[in-house]
């Protein structure tokens, strides 16, 4: 109970306040944010690219896909070119 005693209030260093102000209000660069959002917007895009073509080659495979299920199952399906 007496942990409180002697406590005083924290003091921050000179010039902190305006310090932050004016970081706060300096403008942020357009280009900078641009070349971040177009940045990750690309990174999204390739990814996006990368698992799509994985998942194109990995169904391609030969006796993958509705062909060996209809298989498994005795199932004729249309031939379609």
């Amino acid at each position: 109970m007496n942990s409180f005693e002697g406590m005083g209030r924290a003091d921050a260093p000179p010039y902190l306040w305006s310090k932050v102000r004016n970081r706060l209000q300096a403008p942020v660069p357009p280009a900078e944010r641009w070349a971040w959002q177009l940045a990750a917007a690309l990174t999204v895009f390739i990814l996006v690219n990368i698992f799509t073509l994985r998942q194109l080659r990995h169904e391609s495979r030969p006796g993958g896909g509705t062909q060996a299920v209809a298989n498994e199952y005795s199932i004729s399906l249309p031939q379609t070119y």
